[in-house]
């Protein structure tokens, strides 16, 4: 199979308007709350919590789940997907928080979707389980850039296309890969991951997508994330991999705002 090349990715795309919900000292990087409907809609309203009670049940001993609850126009399908090397622990934290603030801020949508640094929750009235859908992506580039921006964007090519291969294949639909090679005189830490509903033609499909969102936005910048989806991408001259003997729930405060990222 052949994936996109970063460093000869030369065409522009253009991304849609999205909004946006960001905070400092906050843990949410995204929300989207979308399809609202009255207060009077007992049905919706009773099927958006039992999904979302669902989801939450699976965060004990899973990273990843789907739930859908309904008949009909108002079924309600929902999923959950936590980093690839988040711990059960932190993951279920995580989406605690999301499934908190998701249903402070979008009572009355049918639609939502929150990302975290550490999970994403999303629910809909439409069955997109499967669907790469690469219509909505924010991305963050880190305020640092590179001075020698050949060596670095050179190395950085590299980091982003064996992430991506690393994560296409996998039933977990994560790749991590360090760049340690002298190519550039710092190391490059790559994280990519795909929801785990999409099969390996729609990872890739979502990732090439999103590399192209990065080679526009994120070129010579040191570090850079991007959410969309059905699928993320992190790069950084720092450590972004979690280390599974010191995770700590409480850790799941994003750092985008600490590394520098803008908003």
């Amino acid at each position: 199979m052949e994936y996109f090349s970063f460093k000869l990715f030369i065409s522009v795309l253009l991304l849609l308007p999205i909004a946006s919900f960001s905070a400092p000292n906050s843990s949410i990087s995204q929300l989207v709350c979308n399809k609202n409907f009255t207060n009077n809609n007992n049905i919706l309203k009773i099927n958006i919590k039992n999904t979302i009670s669902s989801l939450v049940a699976n965060t004990y001993n899973n990273t990843y789940a789907i739930s859908s609850y309904g008949i009909g126009y108002n079924t309600i399908y929902g999923l959950f997907q936590c980093r690839g090397d988040a711990s059960y622990e932190l993951c279920s934290s995580c989406i605690t928080n999301a499934t908190h603030q998701i249903r402070t801020s979008c009572p009355y949508s049918a639609e939502s979707r929150v990302w975290y640094e550490f999970c994403f929750l999303r629910y809909d009235n439409y069955k997109f389980f499967g669907q790469a859908d690469s219509s909505y992506t924010r991305v963050w580039p880190s305020e640092l850039t590179a001075q020698n921006s050949e060596a670095f964007n050179s190395a950085l090519g590299w980091v982003l296309d064996a992430a991506t291969g690393s994560a296409v294949g996998k039933d977990v639909k994560v790749g991590k890969v360090i760049n340690e090679d002298g190519t550039f005189d710092k190391n490059i830490y790559g994280i990519a991951q795909c929801t785990r509903d999409l099969d390996d033609s729609g990872c890739s499909y979502c990732l090439q997508k999103a590399l192209e969102v990065m080679f526009m936005d994120c070129k010579n910048h040191l570090g850079c994330s991007l959410i969309s989806n059905c699928c993320m991408f992190s790069y950084d001259i720092y450590d972004l991999f979690l280390d599974p003997e010191s995770q700590n729930p409480g850790t799941a405060v994003s750092s985008m705002l600490s590394n520098g990222y803008l908003h």
